[in-house]
C-alpha cells in the first residue's frame, strides 16, 4: 500500500447561468469528481455560506478488484512464489479524498484550500496450477507495497 498526502488550493468559478447567490443565502452542492484514469469514480459536497467559512469534502475510487472470495490476505507473495505459481495479473484499487475549507469571494468565485489523502493498494493475482486456491486456480493476493 502507498499512500500520499497532498495540499492544494483550487479557485472555483460558477457558471453564467448561476441563479443562487453565495454572497446573500447558502450554497450546498453535490457533484462528480474523478481523478482520471486511476479514479474515474467519485462525489464531492460544497457548501458556501455568506461572510462565513464553508466546506469541502470528496471521495474518489477506481474500477479495482475486491476483496472476495478469491483473495488471500494470509498468503505472501514470496510464499506463493515458492509453491512454483505464476503471476498472471496485477490491479491497483485506488481511493483518495479530500477535505478542506471554502470561502465566498464574489457572486461567481469561491475559493478552496483543503488536504488530501491518496492509497493505492496494489493486488497481484497468481495461478494454482492444483486449483486447491481461488477460482479455477486463479488467486489475488496483497501486493506488499
Amino acid at each position: 500500500m502507498r499512500a500520499v498526502a497532498s495540499l492544494f488550493i483550487i479557485l472555483t468559478v460558477a457558471g453564467s447561468a448561476a441563479a443562487l447567490n453565495p454572497k446573500e443565502s447558502p450554497v450546498i452542492a453535490f457533484g462528480y469528481v474523478a481523478r482520471v484514469p486511476q479514479a474515474p469514480f467519485g462525489a464531492a459536497l460544497l457548501f458556501f455560506r455568506p461572510n462565513g467559512v464553508g466546506f469541502y469534502a470528496d471521495a474518489k475510487f477506481g474500477p479495482g478488484i475486491t476483496e472476495g472470495d478469491d483473495y488471500y490476505d494470509n498468503i505472501s507473495i514470496e510464499l506463493a512464489e515458492s509453491w512454483g505459481d505464476d503471476r498472471i495479473d496485477t490491479q491497483t484499487n485506488p481511493f483518495s479524498m479530500n477535505l478542506g475549507v471554502t470561502q465566498v469571494l464574489s457572486r461567481r468565485v469561491g475559493a478552496y484550500a483543503g488536504i488530501g489523502f491518496t492509497r493505492n493498494t496494489t493486488l497481484h493475482q497468481y495461478y494454482d496450477p492444483l486449483h486447491i486456491l481461488g477460482n479455477d486456480g486463479r488467486y489475488w493476493i496483497d501486493g506488499g507495497e
